[in-house]
């Protein structure tokens, strides 16, 4: 059977997945090929339940803005969107949660958790290639496992890499642009408020930049099947878009770089505050001298138990 690719893309909201998927296409030389594109969003963000929910939402904070007097309708609006309560925020995600994880998307009996399943399953029993597109914060293990990726598949992680005050400005406007859209034609998306205080945002960028460092380590100079999973990743790119265009930064298929190279690498597209750097660093320092110092006990114990088991024996 001849190989498919299984590409998985991966960033946090704003960092321009949609792209990357083009980008990765025309570097593995496969643009000219279909592909099934995977995304649980999808199926959540189109069903019929979610956009009610959603436009009642969104009627609530027009109503509110409009019942206000002396007040600039669009600025009450825009400010509700681009700094929103907690309450408001709450709403919205509790929308998504509940119709991402109930029965009933789409009208049929599953939810919209199972049917993204499905839609992984269908695609690679039909040999099909498949783009899985997630935020890229963990690893993710249960993905990696036969019943979803047959043999046959090559897995390829694309990231795409975006500093954390680009990030923040990137999404200023996104969910109050994306409201005004949907309202405009709902056959569109429905919209979703991700949290983008540049709080939440910090620790997004954090987890992503950890867990690049983890599949570095674990999944591309070694492989850990704890850590990632029974599928072995074949191929890791990493993107920087923080510039005009996508600029691809490393392919583990061509470029070997130890952990401090890796590390030095990637940095600079995070951008990340220095506190949170050293930070990260004294983490990392921290975990290799636990796993060196285990490793080292662990040989030291066996070393000792084959040499007094051998001296037992003559």
């Amino acid at each position: 059977m001849a190989s498919r690719y299984f590409i998985i893309t991966a960033g946090a909201t704003g960092a321009g997945k949609t792209k990357l998927i083009e980008k990765t296409l025309v570097h593995l030389g496969i643009n000219d090929q279909p592909y099934v594109k995977i995304l649980v969003d999808d199926l959540v963000e189109t069903d019929s339940k979610y956009k009610a929910i959603v436009g009642d939402i969104i009627q609530e904070v027009l109503d509110k803005c409009s019942s206000k007097q002396r007040v600039d309708v669009i600025k009450c609006e825009k400010e509700a969107y681009d700094t929103p309560t907690d309450e408001l925020y709450d709403k919205f995600s509790q929308a998504y949660y509940t119709i991402r994880g109930s029965p009933g998307c789409h009208g049929l009996p599953k939810s919209c958790n199972e049917l993204n399943d499905e839609n992984i399953t269908n695609a690679t029993k039909n040999n099909e290639n498949v783009v899985f597109e997630f935020t890229g914060s963990y690893i993710p293990i249960w993905l990696f496992d036969p019943k979803y990726i047959p043999s046959n598949y090559k897995i390829v992680m694309a990231y795409s890499l975006v500093t954390l005050t680009n990030l923040i400005q990137r999404n200023k406007t996104r969910a109050y642009d994306s409201v005004q859209s949907f309202r405009a034609d709902n056959q569109r998306h429905a919209p979703r408020l991700p949290n983008v205080s540049p709080e939440t945002f910090q620790e997004v960028v954090l987890k992503i930049y950890q867990t690049l460092i983890g599949i570095h380590e674990s999944c591309v100079l070694s492989y850990d099947i704890d850590t990632c999973g029974k599928n072995k990743i074949n191929q890791l790119l990493l993107f920087d878009n923080n510039g005009s265009d996508l600029q691809l930064n490393f392919d583990s298929a061509t470029q070997q770089l130890n952990k401090d190279e890796f590390n030095a690498l990637i940095l600079p597209s995070f951008g990340l505050p220095e506190a949170i750097e050293r930070r990260t660093k004294r983490r990392t320092k921290r975990r290799t001298k636990r796993r060196t110092k285990r490793g080292t006990k662990r040989g030291t114990k066996r070393g000792t138990k084959r040499g007094t088991k051998r001296g037992g024996t003559h």
